[in-house]
């Protein structure tokens, strides 16, 4: 990934969050900058799901899964806002449809 992380606030230095590097901040708080947990280089805000159906995160798209979106169908809960699938604020069939398109193990 080319390009830079934006740091909101007003924060200099690098931080380490567990092996990633994150530069422009300063240890122990981030106010504001983007976290690459997994240190690939690309902020986990902007990494897709490799498997955005798996509701529940089990490694397989399966009954439970679709049971969380048809029981938050209209607006996400907060306990599984991940519902949202699609993450356009609302859990409709856009919804429905990636997980019964996904079913099965994750990959």
């Amino acid at each position: 990934m080319s390009g830079t992380l934006v740091n909101r606030g007003s924060l200099s230095g690098t931080a380490t969050i567990g092996a990633a590097w994150i530069a422009g901040a300063t240890s122990p708080t981030l106010g504001g900058m983007s976290v690459d947990g997994n240190g690939n280089g690309v902020p986990d805000e902007c990494e897709a799901s490799p498997c955005s159906a798996d509701i529940d995160d089990s490694g397989f798209v399966d009954g439970v899964d679709l049971a969380i979106v048809l029981t938050n169908w209209g607006t996400p809960s907060p306990k599984y806002p991940e519902a949202d699938a699609n993450g356009d604020g609302e859990v409709n069939g856009a919804d429905l449809s990636i997980v019964l398109s996904g079913w099965g193990a994750c990959p």
